[in-house]
């Protein structure tokens, strides 16, 4: 629900325990997020990669305690490369 009406979230903290599809969904409409702690995440990494498509408002990424291949690190850093350019 919070995610849903929040008009000025700013920073949103994610771990496995609330990353589901229907965050992400919510946080994918969100466009006042500036930044973005991600804690431990193993699935969902798709979600995480179409919001960084989307949100322009983003400065900040924190990646914590991530354990990804390197075909899912190029899948995330992907889209901030696209930015870049």
């Amino acid at each position: 629900m919070f995610l849903r009406t929040s008009k000025n979230l700013k920073y949103l903290k994610l771990d496995d325990s609330i990353c589901d599809p229907i965050i992400l969904n919510y946080l994918y409409e969100n466009t006042t997020i500036t930044s973005i702690d991600v804690n431990y995440i193993s699935k969902e990494i798709d979600g995480l990669v179409k919001i960084l498509y989307k949100n322009s408002t983003l400065s900040s990424l924190n990646l914590r305690s991530i354990q990804l291949g390197s075909e899912e690190v190029k899948t995330l850093l992907e889209p901030l490369y696209k930015k870049q350019r």
